[in-house]
């Protein structure tokens, strides 16, 4: 077959169908050309595998889970406006709110702020308004995978430094967040493997956490990115993640 290509709020992926008999490590660095990953379906169960740009694997991506929705849905893989998708971050309820344009949303569960989850090394439990330099203040959360955040700083230059930054031991995604109001963020994303987004999902979601937890804004915001809007709400402790999935070239089977 040949991938599909979508994107969520410019954040784009080839999908597919996996297969055993495919380096994907070195298929996504070769195909990955101004494209930030590659996702590969599974069945039975529904799951979701990702390959970031540079073929290193993701734990979990919400613009990408939310193209992969549109992808099984339009395919008819899955009939159900609700489902569960397995991924390396755990099991994940995706929602359908409309078919046209696609709109779904995913259920990102609860945000773990603990250092050894996101591999920290620093003596303390949490890292919230850490004081990482003598200009730089950052908080750190998982939430499907290892997200780092700065508030009002707008020194893009250093987000590479800080990503890899030994006491981050696995390398950590770097979110740059402007408060606009309590409900509306504006945030640019440096990820790990792939560098410079138009949007991340998780990225915006940790983002919300951690406006969220210092009391900047309310519960739920409207999350500005570089590629579009997306919709950030709590339900009860979970997080949820809303937004557009797009269909740039349907897949050939």
């Amino acid at each position: 077959m040949e991938y599909g290509l979508y994107h969520g709020c410019g954040n784009s992926f080839y999908i597919g169908f996996y297969n055993d008999n495919i380096d994907y490590k070195a298929l996504s660095k070769k195909i990955c050309n101004n494209v930030d990953g590659l996702i590969l379906l599974k069945e039975n169960p529904l799951t979701m595998l990702i390959y970031n740009a540079d073929g290193s694997i993701a734990t979990m991506c919400g613009n990408g889970l939310r193209c992969f929705a549109k992808f099984v849905y339009d395919l008819n893989i899955v009939k159900d406006l609700k489902f569960n998708v397995k991924t390396l971050a755990g099991n994940i309820e995706v929602e359908i709110k409309s078919t046209n344009p696609f709109i779904s949303s995913i259920n990102l569960g609860k945000p773990n702020y603990s250092t050894s989850k996101l591999g920290i090394d620093v003596p303390l439990d949490e890292l919230i308004n850490y004081q990482y330099d003598e200009n730089i203040i950052v908080s750190a959360v998982f939430l499907g995978t290892d997200h780092l955040v700065l508030i009002d700083y707008e020194d893009y230059e250093i987000a590479e430094k800080i990503a890899r930054s030994t006491i981050f031991t696995k390398g950590i995604n770097v979110n740059f967040v402007k408060v606009k109001s309590k409900e509306k963020i504006y945030v640019k994303t440096y990820e790990r493997g792939v560098g410079w987004t138009k949007a991340c999902g998780t990225g915006a979601s940790s983002s919300f956490c951690i406006c969220n937890r210092l009391g900047l804004i309310g519960p739920k915001v409207e999350v500005e990115v570089d590629g579009g809007k997306l919709l950030v709400y709590k339900d009860n402790e979970n997080i949820i993640l809303e937004g557009p999935a797009v269909t740039i070239k349907e897949p050939l089977l």
